[in-house]
This record gives structure tokens, sequence and C-alpha cells, in this order.
């Protein structure tokens, strides 16, 4: 949260005193009446162009949950496919599970217990194909981040998130890897749950 603040140029301010307590001030600069500060003006949220949308699975990974829930919620109304876990292992299940349907995976890069980078490594030797998306609050550039296909500043506007989403899409090659058998994927932990059981 502190890295966000810095971001829009705020402060925190706190005061503490002895057998009272502590507060924590936030500041930030103040817009004025016909800024928008990056928001989407009133009564356009919502129309949302679909047309263009391809059939996509995209995970989102994020330890908050407002953030994550919200973004799933924008994900779906856009007209994509979207699952959610709340840490890197949560995700790596759902993704070894997933691993041929997930295209695309938002993951915040700082979260407790596995951190994004880790997170990050792992799925793609689960899967060398799949885009992800970092998303974060701290200054980071794309190039600080090996193996991710884009990254995202938190706060990060819905039109900013379908954009990139759409430019991640748009920039995929062609796999020149081969279909990797049942046993490759055993081995890497990957789950085809299309197969027929036997």
């Amino acid at each position: 949260m502190y890295g966000i603040v810095l971001e829009h140029k705020g402060w925190v301010e706190c005061d503490s005193e002895v057998g009272v307590g502590t507060t924590f001030s936030v500041m930030l600069p103040a817009i004025g009446a016909n800024e928008t500060a990056g928001l989407e003006p009133p009564g356009q949220a919502d129309e949302i162009e679909t047309a263009a949308v391809l059939p996509v699975t995209i995970l989102v990974v994020d330890d908050e949950d407002v953030v994550r829930t919200s973004t799933v919620k924008l994900l779906q109304r856009t007209g994509y496919r979207a699952c959610e876990a709340v840490d890197g292992f949560e995700a790596l299940k759902i993704f070894r599970r997933r691993a041929r349907q997930i295209e695309v995976v938002l993951l915040d890069l700082n979260m407790p217990g596995k951190s994004g980078i880790e997170v990050l490594a792992e799925l793609t030797e689960l899967n060398p194909d799949v885009k992800v998306i970092i998303l974060t609050g701290y200054a980071a550039h794309e190039e600080d981040v090996k193996g991710a296909a884009g990254l995202l500043q938190k706060p990060f506007s819905a039109d900013e998130l379908r954009q990139k989403i759409v430019d991640v899409l748009a920039q995929q090659e062609p796999s020149t890897s081969t279909e990797a058998t049942p046993a490759e994927d055993a081995a890497r932990g990957v789950v085809d749950l299309t197969a027929p059981e036997a």
C-alpha cells in the first residue's frame, strides 16, 4: 500500500500516544472537479465491448480480496472466463489441474508465503506458453520481471487492464514446442482433466 501512495505523490503521517494508540493518515493530492484521475466517466463503466473478446480463460492471483474479486467480475463482464486464487500455493494447485485451459495469469508480485517471482517460475515450467501479467503497487518495469508477458501498475483502470490483456494475446506467437506427452505432463505435475478415465 505504501508503494501505491508514493506513486501518487502522497505520504503517510503517523500520530502515536502512549496509552491512547496510533493513527496513520494517508495524504494524497487533491484533484479538480473536472479531472477524472484516470477513472471511467460515470455511466460508461458498464459499456464494455465484447465483440472482440476471445474465449480465453484467465487466472487471477492476488491476496487482496477487493482487488481479486473486482478483477474477476470485470473480466467476466467483459466476456472472459475467469477463476481466482488467494495465494501462490492455490494458484499452482489450480494451474496444475487446468494448465491446458488457462492462457493468461494475472499475478500479484508481492504475496505472503510464495512470491510472485517464485510462482511465475513454476507456472512457466508447467506451461512455457502461458502469458503471465505481473500486478504490482511498486515502481517496476517489464524488463525487471523475466519471463512475464507484461506488467501492470496498481491501481489500474478497467481500460488499462483490458488493453493489457488484448496486447498480450495479440503478441502471442505460435509455439514451436511439440505437444507434450501424457508422461511428460505427469512428470511436471500437470493433470489433463479432459482425458477419459481408465
